[in-house]
């Protein structure tokens, strides 16, 4: 296999230029408090996103890619764990 550590640095940076939306869904209708629209998700990285085309002469609607964007959340919490755990050595640094 082919596995190695991610190229993906700034996972906080992506994850904070999502948008967060409310919207109904075009295949559905079924309406939604809080989401993401898959068109906005794909230019940060489009495995964000399944779908998108016809599929058997029908709209194969675009969805949100869940297991991406868990990596994603995942890796922008370690950064911040980082970052936190950074923030609280110097802390006690300074006050010792």
């Amino acid at each position: 296999g082919d596995i190695r550590d991610t190229e993906v640095e700034d996972a906080t940076k992506v994850i904070e230029s999502m948008k967060i939306r409310s919207f109904e869904r075009k295949d559905s209708h079924k309406k939604y408090k809080i989401g993401f629209i898959a068109d906005e998700l794909e230019p940060l990285d489009p495995n964000l996103v399944d779908g998108g085309g016809v599929l058997d002469g029908h709209p194969y609607y675009k969805s949100v890619n869940n297991l991406q964007m868990i990596a994603y959340v995942v890796k922008a919490m370690q950064e911040l764990n980082l970052r936190v755990n950074n923030l609280e050595k110097m802390k006690n640094f300074k006050e010792n």
